[in-house]
C-alpha cells in the first residue's frame, strides 16, 4: 500500500462520513482550506467590493491548486470547522495576491511531503523547510502555512501567531496539527452565515 493510497483511503472515508451524515466530534481532519474573506478584515465596511473574492483555496490529491466560491463547496456545520483570524487590509490583499499567484501556476499536490506529517516531531525538524516564495507544490494545510509567512506582518497583534508560523515547517504540518496550533489565536465561527458573508462567532 503506497503513501497516496493510504492518504485517498482517508480521503474516501471523510467523504463517506459527509454523505452519510457522520457528525465529525473528535475534531479530526483529513483537509483545510484557506479563505481570505472580506468580513473578516479590519476594513469589512468595504464588504461590496470584495463580493467577487468570496472563494476558497484548495489544494486536493491529483489536482491542481484551485479557488472554488464559497457557496459551491458545501460545508456543513455538523462536519467542517470554520477558524477566523483578522487580518489588516494590507495582509488580506498579500495573502489574496500570492493565493492567486499559486494557482495561475497551478501549484500539483504535494505527495512527496506528505509522510513527514506522521513522523515524529524530532525526525520531521531533520527536514528544513522550504522559501514560502517559491513553493513548487503544496498539501493543504502547508498551504495556510506558507500563506501566513507571506502576509502576517510583525505587529504587536502578530506578535504571538507570527512567532509560531515562523518556527513551523510546512512540510510537516497535518491538518489535524495546524488546527491545534491556530486554535488558541483564532475565533471559531458559524458555518451558515459565513459562506453567506456574514460572521457569527462561537461563544462557549
Amino acid at each position: 500500500t503506497t503513501w497516496a493510497n493510504i492518504v485517498a483511503k482517508s480521503t474516501q472515508m471523510a467523504l463517506y462520513n459527509k454523505k452519510n451524515n457522520v457528525e465529525n466530534r473528535s475534531e479530526s481532519f483529513c483537509h483545510v482550506d484557506i479563505i481570505v474573506h472580506p468580513s473578516l478584515s479590519s476594513t469589512s465596511s468595504s464588504t461590496e467590493q470584495w463580493k467577487s473574492l468570496f472563494v476558497a483555496y484548495s489544494s486536493y490529491m491529483g489536482e491542481p491548486l484551485s479557488k472554488t466560491a464559497l457557496q459551491n463547496n458545501l460545508y456543513d456545520s455538523t462536519k467542517d470547522v470554520v477558524l477566523c483570524y483578522t487580518l489588516d487590509a494590507d495582509e488580506a490583499t498579500a495573502a489574496l495576491s500570492y493565493l492567486d499567484r499559486l494557482v495561475d501556476q497551478e501549484i500539483p499536490y504535494n505527495y512527496y511531503d506528505l509522510p513527514l506529517c506522521v513522523l515524529p516531531a524530532s525526525v520531521g525538524k531533520l527536514f528544513p523547510d522550504i522559501d514560502y516564495h517559491t513553493p513548487t507544490r503544496v498539501f493543504c494545510s502547508q498551504l495556510v502555512v506558507l500563506t501566513l509567512k507571506r502576509c502576517l506582518s510583525v505587529t504587536e497583534k502578530n506578535e504571538a501567531i507570527h512567532s509560531l508560523i515562523d518556527k513551523t515547517n510546512s512540510r510537516i504540518v497535518s491538518p489535524n496539527s495546524l488546527f491545534q496550533k491556530l486554535k488558541p489565536f483564532c475565533q471559531r465561527l458559524h458555518v451558515g452565515p459565513f459562506i453567506m458573508g456574514r460572521l457569527s462567532v462561537i461563544t462557549y
